[in-house]
């Protein structure tokens, strides 16, 4: 008796298995038989676009200037850059930055120190080109008592 259970429950899966394999295969089967102008189609639906982002020269401009004036500036003596707020205007500035001007200043045969001149660089635009009242200069090491 247990046996026959067996064996019908072996026919039972044998069966369901045979009934997704037809499935699977017509499936296939379909996506095979677009044209290719249907398929071309599907293709370019699924592309998302890329946003293209336009060049913005004042944040290019701070960058620069910024990179100009630290980079022969032991890294030690650079100002505190002071922590931003969350806000719509910071978020697109750091993609901008993220996107456009560090893989425009990094590569892979850069130095640690220009690497770090760079990161600060980027830092500092970020908060300028936000609205922090800093200014290019080294910090004075002499604290006041």
């Amino acid at each position: 008796m247990c046996s026959n259970k067996i064996e019908k429950i072996k026919r039972e899966i044998a069966t369901e298995l045979q009934i997704r394999a037809l499935e699977i295969q017509s499936r296939n089967n379909v996506d095979s038989n677009l044209s290719p102008e249907v398929q071309e189609n599907v293709e370019n639906q699924i592309q998302v676009q890329p946003n293209i982002i336009k060049r913005n020269e004042d944040i290019d401009k701070i960058f620069k200037a910024c990179l100009e004036y630290y980079i022969n500036i032991d890294p030690v003596k650079r100002n505190f850059i002071p922590r931003q707020r969350s806000s719509k205007r910071l978020a697109e500035i750091v993609d901008y930055i993220n996107k456009i001007i560090l893989p425009e200043n990094l590569d892979s045969t850069i130095s640690f120190k220009s690497f770090q001149t760079v990161l600060y660089c980027a830092a500092w635009t970020a908060a300028k080109a936000n609205g922090a009242k800093i200014e290019n200069k080294p910090k004075d090491n002499m604290s006041k008592i």
